[in-house]
């Protein structure tokens, strides 16, 4: 048991895939997928971890309620205080350019302080070939 307690993660992560709409095509003609990330923190401190997408060339993160900082290659710095469930919306933004209706991603969480880390792969969707305008929504943002 004692083996069992000093080797289990401190970190995990989950990310899930928005299910309606699967994408948004944006006025610019980019597509935006939406995800829910949930970063399980079992540390008796609070974490500060850095987020990254990776599999998808061009891309840009945002997360919404993150009391971090975006910057130019798809990071963001998100707070998980000590043994919780921290909770963030996620936009992740593609150009157009001949997107595959499914593309894998990777999102890898590294803790700033101790560079434990976690990941999780998922896929961001797209407009397939044939499908016609009514299958996708357009937003502004």
């Amino acid at each position: 048991m004692v083996a069992a307690f000093a080797l289990r993660s401190t970190l995990d992560l989950t990310i899930l895939h928005d299910r309606a709409p699967l994408f948004v095509m944006l006025s610019d003609g980019s597509i935006r997928n939406g995800y829910t990330i949930k970063i399980v923190n079992k540390t008796r401190r609070t974490r500060h971890d850095v987020l990254t997408a990776e599999g998808l060339p061009g891309a840009t993160l945002r997360v919404v309620e993150a009391n971090g900082s975006a910057d130019a290659a798809a990071r963001e710095v998100l707070e998980a205080r000590p043994d919780t469930v921290a909770t963030y919306r996620l936009y992740v933004t593609a150009p157009r350019r001949r997107l595959p209706e499914s593309t894998p991603l990777t999102f890898r969480l590294r803790d700033q302080e101790t560079g434990a880390t976690a990941q999780h792969g998922t896929v961001f969707l797209a407009p397939g070939r044939g499908r016609g305008e009514h299958d996708e929504e357009h937003d502004d943002d």
